[in-house]
């Protein structure tokens, strides 16, 4: 993603997970620099959608963000979009 500015922004991530527990294998990247390992709560059915926000320091221009599983998933995990803020 292209960023104008330098500096902290809000990543707003939206996913549905159906699983029996929380999500705790994914983990978020930022021009390869780990950021944090996500918890990803779980929901009642795939047409629940939730939300998570982490800060993240980006770059005056060109930016990568990586979601990596660090195990197997439990479930089924769906990603719908993020936004920067």
């Amino acid at each position: 993603m292209t960023s104008k500015t330098a500096g902290t922004k809000t990543m707003t991530l939206r996913y549905s997970t159906k699983s029996d527990a929380d999500i705790s294998q994914v983990d978020l990247y930022v021009n390869g620099a780990k950021v944090d390992t996500l918890t990803l709560t779980k929901v009642t059915s795939l047409s629940d959608w939730k939300t998570i926000d982490k800060q993240v320091t980006l770059k005056e221009g060109d930016n990568k963000v990586e979601l990596r599983a660090t195990g197997e998933i439990n479930g089924d995990l769906y990603f719908d979009n993020f936004v920067i803020s």
